[in-house]
């Protein structure tokens, strides 16, 4: 009790294939604790994703695993 459950590494490396085969690139950001990271708000949420500010004036923009990693990590509470 009180521990989150692991993801066995055989489904996290079946689920990272399929999303590799669809033409995603694969970011893991740890537990299902941490998805905050991703919420309204923090500078994953949209940001990376936007051509130009203010994203609603420009179009999509794709964004690298590294870009991603940086601006997940840079999330704070």
């Amino acid at each position: 009790m009180g521990t989150t459950p692991r993801v066995p590494d055989e489904a996290k490396t079946a689920a990272a294939e399929l999303i590799g085969a669809l033409g995603y690139d694969i970011l893991d950001i740890g537990a299902l604790a941490e998805s905050w990271r991703t919420q309204p708000g923090t500078p994953v949420y949209g940001t990376p994703y936007a051509a130009g500010e203010p994203f609603w004036e420009h179009g999509a923009a794709q964004a690298d695993a590294g870009t991603v990693r940086k601006a997940v990590d840079a999330a704070e509470r």
